[in-house]
């Protein structure tokens, strides 16, 4: 099944095109969830949660 995978895209002619801005999206997105917690104020209240 994994074969399958690795093969489909295999003989793409901009195989890199793809590629690149996928994995460069993925690791901004780790990223953003990384530093998330500078975004928003330590003692911020959650609307969801708040009585």
């Amino acid at each position: 099944m994994l074969e399958l995978l690795f093969h489909a895209g295999a003989e793409h002619p901009n195989l890199a095109w793809v590629i690149i801005p996928s994995v460069l999206t993925f690791v901004a997105g780790l990223l953003v969830g990384r530093l998330s917690h500078l975004f928003v104020p330590f003692g911020h209240a959650n609307p969801a949660t708040d009585e």
